[in-house]
């Protein structure tokens, strides 16, 4: 049985390109835990754009909740309310 196509190896050199940047992700776990969760939700939920969101909201949560809040732009508050608004519905 063939195990990999062609299309398989598109795939895997995609996803290696994708995590080769997390070796430079700083120790800061306000960035590393919605960075992760770009990583795990995009996959599980089939959609970029449904992963990206996650970890926009995740992101914008995380400041807000340990104090940095105005760390944030206002634009990303207002991303995140839209993303928000879009996963709930």
């Amino acid at each position: 049985a063939v195990l990999f196509d062609s299309g398989d190896r598109g795939l895997k050199r995609v996803c290696g390109l994708d995590v080769s940047p997390l070796r430079t992700v700083q120790e800061d776990l306000r960035e590393v835990a919605p960075a992760f969760i770009i990583i795990l939700a995009t996959p599980l939920t089939f959609s970029i754009a449904e992963g990206i969101g996650l970890g926009l909201v995740a992101y914008t949560l995380i400041y807000a909740g340990t104090g940095k809040a105005k760390d944030i732009s206002w634009l990303v508050y207002i991303l995140a309310a839209i993303f928000t608004v879009h996963l709930v519905s």
